[in-house]
């Protein structure tokens, strides 16, 4: 669950640098490869290596590859990865997350739109895109 919200928050708040930063495509991935890698020595330090997914990083170039940078800050569209794994990884039995995959969604999305907007509220996007070009980075 933790690899699905970083890749998510990763690709937007990425997006929203690229966009005012008028990143390039290459330079808002390497952005995300550098964020996202971050994130996951930072989150998981302490985690048993055995429960992170092996495929977590191939996951993340390939999504990458598929990041449609222009569109990925408008709406929920960078959020695709953690409704869909919330409900598949919630310890409860499957007829449950059939019946309520809607509910989770719903509140997922909730939560992230607090933390769209605590982003655009703090950050300062093309601020974040000099200093991450001039190498004083993230």
């Amino acid at each position: 669950m933790f690899v699905s919200c970083l890749s998510d928050l990763t690709v937007y708040v990425v997006a929203n640098v690229a966009e005012s930063g008028r990143l390039t495509r290459t330079e808002a991935e390497a952005m995300a490869r550098q964020c996202f890698d971050l994130g996951m020595r930072g989150g998981l330090a302490d985690v048993d290596r055995k429960m992170i997914p092996a495929d977590a990083y191939e996951r993340f170039e390939q999504r990458l590859r598929e990041t449609d940078w222009a569109t990925a800050t408008a709406s929920d569209v960078a959020f695709a990865l953690s409704p869909v794994d919330l409900t598949r990884f919630a310890p409860v039995i499957d007829d449950f997350k059939k019946l309520d995959r809607k509910i989770v969604a719903t509140s997922i999305g909730n939560k992230w739109r607090e933390v769209r907007t605590a982003f655009r509220d703090r950050a300062v996007p093309d601020r974040i895109a000099i200093d991450w070009r001039s190498g004083a980075g993230l």
